[in-house]
């Protein structure tokens, strides 16, 4: 993740008083595996959250990946905001809508 990201996502925590998880590459298998890593690391470091925002940045990819990445998110958090800032497509678009709430920019 590049510092501008970094800095993002830190903003975006100190104002949302929440974790954030910034997902932007193409919906496939090594994404899924990647992202339930993370969440696993995250999960031993956790502080009881049980809201997270997942801002999505993705030009879709395999829908059953994304099927997987979002229940990997919903079994470790109790509601998952999805943001999506600029787009999210096909399978993106599927992922976000198995959020509990979504939340999307002016160019959304």
């Amino acid at each position: 993740m590049d510092e501008k990201s970094k800095q993002f996502i830190l903003k975006m925590e100190e104002l949302r008083k929440i974790p954030q998880f910034l997902y932007s590459e193409v919906i496939a298998p090594e994404g899924t595996i990647a992202v339930k890593k993370k969440l696993a690391e995250f999960n031993k470091k956790r502080n009881g959250e049980k809201e997270i925002d997942l801002i999505l940045q993705s030009p879709g990819g395999s829908p059953a990946d994304a099927y997987r990445i979002i229940r990997a998110f919903k079994s470790h958090f109790d509601k998952v905001n999805v943001i999506i800032p600029f787009w999210a497509k096909s399978a993106a678009t599927l992922l976000s809508l198995g959020g509990d709430t979504i939340v999307m920019g002016e160019y959304g």
